[in-house]
Order: structure tokens, then C-alpha cells, then sequence
């Protein structure tokens, strides 16, 4: 940016912008053939938000660190008494997204679907499944570390997917698969869960 007629002398200089980077730094003007001006060359950097969020047994935490986090329920899109720290655990059964700010600039999650289970409800091994809608992966977590198959069913009851695993967290790979709903049924022990899945 160029400033005419700026008088001469030392100066201090401040430029900043809704996502980019802050930029200070002194310049010296001087008068030089009767003219009088400056010029800042330096361009910010554009501020770029990470929204991932990953899913720990009941936790959602989110990737990007040094921000300011404001969590919503995504089912009223309504900001969330209290839930402004990176980390967020949620009382109840929902789905849950998080507004990222920094640098005056703002970005918002994936919605990520939490089960809360009270205490002697029967144990279904489906606690989480993030993100939901989900685009490219989706990540599974069950309640423990034991012989489990997961299948992925279209409407039409056409088995698009399987995987068996004896882990606790698994990544399905929903990339290729056409835009839609789908059905995530969890076998475990001779009993079957289900949990709908959106594919956008």
C-alpha cells in the first residue's frame, strides 16, 4: 500500500484484515526531492482454520489449537451455555459442531453425533460416529476392543461396505460412495445396532 504525503520521520505501522495475519513494523520516511510518501510491501498471510474434530470416548476435541471455540448443538444451531473450550463433552445425546475464531475470521465443524449412555442402560458398542453428515471418512468408536463387524447398507438394502475389526476405533472410507443415506449396522455377540448414516 503506498500513503502520500506522509511527513517526514520514524514511524510505527499496524495492517490487519478479517482472516489474514496481523502485520507491524517501522518505517523511516524521508524527504527526498521535495516529495513526501511511504509504501508497505508486505503482504498477510491468510489465516486458515482447521475444523477437524476428533471424537475420545465421549470428547469431542477440537484439531485447531490457540483459538476461541464456541460449540452448538446442531439440531437448534444454538450456541451452547459454557462450551467455549477446546475441548467439549456433552451431557446429553446429540449432535454437536464447533464455531473456530481467530484473527477475526470464523470457520464451523462438521456436526460430529455423540451417544451419552446413563448409568444401567444396556451398553450399545456404537458410542460415536463423526462426522454425520459426512463427505470423505467417517469415524467409528466402540465401546471396547472386541470382535465387531460393521456394515454399510443403502436404502435399498444393498450391502455397499464391510469391515471387521477387533479395534476400538475405525475410519471408514465413505469417499466414493454416491451422495445419500445410509445404514450403519454394528454386529456384536449376536446382537445387531443400527445408526443412520448422511453421505454429502
Amino acid at each position: 500500500d503506498v500513503f502520500p504525503d506522509v511527513p517526514y520521520g520514524a514511524y510505527d505501522y499496524t495492517i490487519t484484515k478479517d482472516c489474514y495475519s496481523t502485520i507491524t513494523g517501522s518505517v523511516n520516511v524521508e524527504c527526498i526531492g521535495g516529495g513526501m510518501g511511504v509504501s508497505v510491501f508486505e503482504n498477510p498471510e491468510e489465516v486458515v482454520i482447521d475444523t477437524e474434530v476428533t471424537l475420545q470416548d465421549q470428547t469431542l476435541i477440537a484439531s485447531q489449537a490457540g483459538a476461541e471455540y464456541q460449540w452448538i448443538d446442531c439440531a437448534t444451531n444454538q450456541p451452547i451455555d459454557g462450551a467455549t473450550d477446546m475441548e467439549f463433552t456433552p451431557e446429553e445425546s446429540g449432535s454437536y459442531a464447533v464455531i473456530i475464531s481467530m484473527e477475526g475470521c470464523s470457520a464451523t465443524s462438521d456436526c460430529y453425533e455423540v451417544e451419552i449412555l446413563s448409568v444401567g442402560e444396556f451398553a450399545n458398542p456404537l458410542m460415536g460416529m463423526a462426522p454425520n453428515p459426512a463427505r470423505d471418512m467417517v469415524q467409528i468408536q466402540l465401546d471396547g476392543a472386541k470382535e465387531t463387524s460393521i456394515q454399510l447398507y443403502d436404502l435399498q438394502g444393498r450391502l455397499v461396505q464391510q469391515t471387521n475389526t477387533d479395534m476400538s476405533d475405525v475410519r471408514l472410507d465413505v469417499s466414493t460412495l454416491a451422495n445419500g443415506t445410509y445404514l450403519v449396522v454394528v454386529e456384536r455377540m449376536g446382537k445387531r445396532y443400527v445408526r443412520k448414516l448422511i453421505k454429502h
